[in-house]
């Protein structure tokens, strides 16, 4: 994460928040971060293949 984007994720949030909040949005932003240099990696998943997986959580 760049200095550039926490400043950003500051700036956005209500001048009053809860510090849960801005550390939701931090760890949000780090996974999504990693998953893309992950699938730059070739280490991703087909889509097909993550929707066929995510139907059989929800049984």
């Amino acid at each position: 994460m760049t200095k550039e984007a926490l400043i950003k994720v500051v700036n956005d949030l209500p001048d009053e928040f809860d510090m849960e909040e801005l550390l939701d949005k931090l760890i949000f932003m780090v996974k999504v971060e990693k998953g893309i240099e992950q699938i730059k990696e070739g280490k991703g998943i087909p889509l097909e293949e993550a929707i066929r997986i995510s139907k059989t959580w929800s049984k």
